[in-house]
């Protein structure tokens, strides 16, 4: 396809399909609703903007096909494919307007990104999306992860934040410590193959896999995954043990957490005069965790 402009009906026309970059912020549901409803009273008021899928492999992105996430374009079928770099959520609304509504009409347009140009593809994906106004730390974390495939760390955190886990607790999970910033994995996502030095110590993050895992398993992602959570394993974890000791103590404690104990647990509220929920929750963790301690001794 030669011209610079074209339509949705002449990429089908012509047997073409729309891939995504992986390293590009998820989709968001509600974002995806509101531009239904602009594209069915206003239509489309800017191109959504594209480049030739080829470009993109050639630089070393991992892209997947649009519509379904689990095709991968690779350089081998790229040829039959346009990778939209800014208007993901302008085309999902299309599609799922045209799937749902036979009589839908609207046409959709789509602009090729100039071919010759001072900057990459992912550097125009960062500039148009805006991330730092747009990008929460769940984007940034996903599109990091997926930018250095090399760096365990990031992939752990975007792996938890996938599953709901809030960012400030999924960094403390992958290292057992406060030490990764917010900051950090801006600035991962910002430079391709250059991470923070803290993001590649990787000493603990299997200590905090099977903490994570063990907890998850007994009491549930909705209890495990608020910050104060974590802070409690990472404050209780002494400095007279190891982490790998401290991993296996408390990940035996989880494990070992009856389902009366869970209950408890589940039960816990803040009350006046009291305490807080989290003051509540620490102190009977704390009052459970030495027991099992003392019972095992």
């Amino acid at each position: 396809m030669k011209q610079s402009v074209f339509t949705f009906s002449e990429l089908e026309a012509l047997n073409m399909n729309i891939a995504k970059i992986q390293a590009n912020r998820d989709l968001d549901k509600k974002n995806v609703e509101a531009k239904m409803e602009d594209l069915k009273t206003r239509g489309l008021i800017c191109n959504a903007v594209v480049v030739p899928a080829t470009d993109a492999i050639n630089e070393g992105l991992k892209l997947c096909d649009f519509k379904d996430p689990k095709i991968a374009v690779t350089a081998e079928n790229a040829d039959q494919y346009v990778v939209v770099v800014d208007g993901q959520h302008r085309l999902a609304a299309h599609l799922r307007l045209k799937d749902s509504n036979p009589e839908y009409s609207r046409e959709f347009t789509f602009q090729y990104a100039p071919t010759e140009r001072a900057y990459t593809i992912v550097e125009m994906l960062r500039a148009i999306n805006d991330p730092g106004h747009t990008w929460s730390l769940k984007d940034y974390a996903h599109g990091a992860s997926t930018l250095n495939g090399s760096c365990p760390t990031l992939s752990f955190i975007a792996d938890l934040v996938a599953q709901g886990v809030p960012y400030s607790s999924a960094a403390k999970w992958a290292a057992l410590n406060r030490k990764i910033t917010a900051q950090m994995v801006k600035e991962a996502m910002n430079s391709e193959g250059e991470v923070n030095a803290t993001l590649t110590i990787t000493k603990n993050l299997e200590h905090g896999k099977r903490i994570f895992a063990a907890a998850k398993t007994r009491l549930g992602l909705t209890f495990v995954k608020p910050r104060p959570f974590v802070d409690w394993v990472i404050d209780t974890m002494t400095e007279e043990d190891s982490k790998a000791e401290g991993a296996s103590k408390i990940s035996g404690f989880f494990e070992s957490l009856s389902d009366d104990q869970v209950k408890v647990l589940k039960k816990i509220k803040g009350e006046k005069g009291k305490g807080s929920k989290e003051e509540l929750l620490k102190k009977e963790l704390d009052n459970l965790y030495n027991a099992y301690q003392n019972k095992s001794e």
